[in-house]
Order: structure tokens, then sequence, then C-alpha cells
């Protein structure tokens, strides 16, 4: 739905930005604080009966929810991309984790890093791989690109990363639970 009709002039149109732009759309609020409204003040204020015309003729109700829930749409799609990290990016982490883990093991030294802590980051790098999470005779070798980095670094990244994950795996749930439902009413 366009958010201008094609007759709706200039001043219906600074009208309809207006009413949509409001907490509690509604004409009478309007019409009572016309000259208050920015944009609407160098307008001659029209009757009640000509906004609610106005209202019914170019249906500012339904381009008003059309206009806020594109705007939702548009803000849920920004934090699903701000919670979803690239597939390289938390493999890397992942890897990092386990390299860093294995050093501890082969130097005999204890570290922050705990048996636990490699089993989340081998979960997730098996699942963003698409393998089974069933530990199986695989060998990996792979260098490590973190070597700067403290194992307390290590470890909130890995925390971050299993928070965002779980996060993503919820939106991608109710994504779907949302696909389902409107499929069935439908």
């Amino acid at each position: 739905m366009s958010d201008k009709p094609v007759r709706e002039n200039i001043r219906q149109h600074q009208a309809f930005l207006a009413y949509s732009s409001m907490s509690d759309p509604s004409v009478q609020n309007m019409w009572e604080t016309w000259g208050k409204i920015g944009g609407l003040s160098e307008y001659k204020r029209p009757s009640f009966r000509t906004l609610e015309l106005w209202c019914t003729k170019y249906q500012w109700v339904e381009r008003s929810q059309a206009i806020h829930q594109a705007a939702k749409e548009e803000a849920i799609k920004k934090v699903i991309a701000n919670l979803t990290m690239g597939k390289e990016e938390i493999l890397a982490i992942t890897r990092a984790i386990m390299i860093r883990f294995g050093q501890q093991l082969q130097e005999n030294t204890q570290g922050r890093l705990t048996i636990s802590d490699f089993e989340k980051a081998w979960k997730i790098q098996r699942i963003e791989l698409g393998l089974p999470t069933e530990i199986g005779n695989q060998e990996v070798v792979v260098k490590d690109s973190y070597a700067g980095v403290s194992d307390e670094d290590l470890i909130l990244q890995l925390e971050t990363l299993t928070a965002k994950y779980k996060q993503s795996l919820l939106l991608r749930n109710k994504e779907r639970l949302n696909k389902s439902g409107h499929l069935q009413s439908s």
C-alpha cells in the first residue's frame, strides 16, 4: 500500500503524516492539536468533519498501520542481523577455543578453559558445519590464529557466541511457528 495516494494534496498528505506519527492516532486529537503539530501549523485547520472525510477517503488508518508494521519488520530484521554471526566468525572462535584447550593439555597446565568450554565450542562448530554432534573418529588440524588472545577473552567470546547462538535458534523457531501459524490461519 502506497503511503501517498495519487489524489491526496500536500496539505492532506502532511495531515496524514502527522496522524501516522501520533502515539495514539485519532482524528479528534489531531483536530484539537492542529496548530501545534509540526508541518501543519502553516496550513489552516480544516473542519473536524473534513478531517474525518480525509481519514476515510485516503485510508489513513490502514496506511498508518502498514507503515508501523513495515517499521516493526525492519526493526526485527536489524535485530536478527545483529544477533547472527557469520559462519566464518563462529568457526574461528570455536576453533581457537578448541586449540587453546589442546595446548593446555599438551603443556600440562591448567588454564581458564575447561572441558565444558571445549565441548560447547565443539558442538557449536559441528552444528554450524551441519555435522552430527555425536563424538566420532574425526581428526581436525587447524592453525591457531588466536595466539595473542587471552583465555579470558576466548571464554568471553565463547559465552557471547553461545548466547547469540541460543537467541538465533529461538528466533528461528519463533519464525517457523509464525510461518506455520500463518499457513494454518490462511
